[in-house]
């Protein structure tokens, strides 16, 4: 059983040479493959850079557990295990060694890496999709919820302002009923590119909110840095002069709503504070909608 065993097994003395040696020892460190290896030494076979069999002997003297170490040979990989060989009287006489072919192994771990890191940019890459508006490649309402919330909890914590714009394209049924559906995708994507130029900190997050309303939570931002957002979009809007013939203005333009949470109240528990997130929006879409009614293109503000 031990001469067929797969695994390449073998026993050293202290001098270094092979007491026994399998015939998978042999075929591996043999030359022609089927020479006896007992009698000679292991330095002969095994040099000091592969297994260094006198080093190995010195650790072991001082009682120290060897790991398994890799071993290359012929363009494989092995992985080679020692173990003392001791007498009665506990004196070490010899070590074991076994020889196994891991090549296989090494190579599934490796398909099986890459395959983890191909899932993860996968996972990653599906995330980033669920979480992304596929008209103005904006964050969607999802990500704006869960980012509102978080910012909400941030400015609670740290006693900071913030302000979120909700934005409303006027009279955006009758543009499309006159230019077609192309052309108003072609403005609600002019519309997320001015979001993208306007924000000008890595926290401020503009996104789709729906159909024609976009929306920017603006944290660690006041009511007047709100208000001045507000107007720098509606003014670069106002000067891309996209045609409307439907509309007073005879241009594209937009309302927009803002409300500014600066007062800390007392938040006790997640509840209460989904309910302070869900005022801000509340607050910023009266904002909105007085915007509208007194005539649009012009922006409205509240304190939360």
């Amino acid at each position: 059983m031990y001469a067929a065993a797969p695994v390449a097994l073998g026993l050293i003395d202290r001098t270094g040479c092979f007491v026994t040696a399998n015939r998978a020892l042999c075929q591996l460190l043999s030359p022609g493959g089927d020479a006896s290896l007992i009698g000679q030494h292991a330095a002969d076979h095994l040099p000091a850079d592969q297994l260094d069999v006198t080093d190995l002997f010195t650790r072991l003297l001082d009682a120290e557990r060897l790991p398994a170490q890799p071993l290359e040979r012929d363009g494989r990989t092995y992985q080679a295990s020692v173990q003392a060989v001791r007498a009665s009287d506990d004196a070490l006489i010899g070590l074991t060694l076994a020889i196994t072919d891991v090549t296989e192994l090494q190579r599934i771990r490796r398909q099986l890496a890459e395959t983890n890191a191909q899932l993860e940019r996968a996972n990653a890459r599906l995330s980033e999709l669920a979480e992304t508006d596929h008209l103005t490649a904006l964050p969607n309402r999802r990500r704006f919820d869960e980012t509102l919330q978080i910012e909400t909890a941030r400015a609670l914590r740290e006693g900071t302002p913030l302000s979120l714009l909700l934005i409303d394209v006027d009279f955006f049924k009758r543009y499309n009923d006159r230019y077609g559906h192309q052309a108003g995708d072609e403005c609600l994507r002019l519309l997320a590119r001015l979001l993208r130029e306007i924000v000008q900190r890595p926290t401020d997050l503009p996104c789709r909110f729906g159909g024609e309303e976009f929306a920017i939570v603006l944290p660690a931002t006041g009511a007047a840095a709100a208000q001045q957002v507000a107007e720098r979009l509606r003014h670069r809007l106002h000067g891309c002069a996209v045609p409307h013939g439907s509309s007073p203005a005879g241009r594209i333009t937009v309302s927009i709503g803002t409300a500014t949470l600066d007062e800390q109240p007392t938040v006790t528990g997640p509840l209460r504070l989904g309910e302070l997130a869900a005022s801000l929006v509340e607050v910023a879409d009266r904002c909105l909608y007085l915007a509208k009614r007194e005539g649009r293109n012009q922006v409205m503000a509240a304190r939360v």
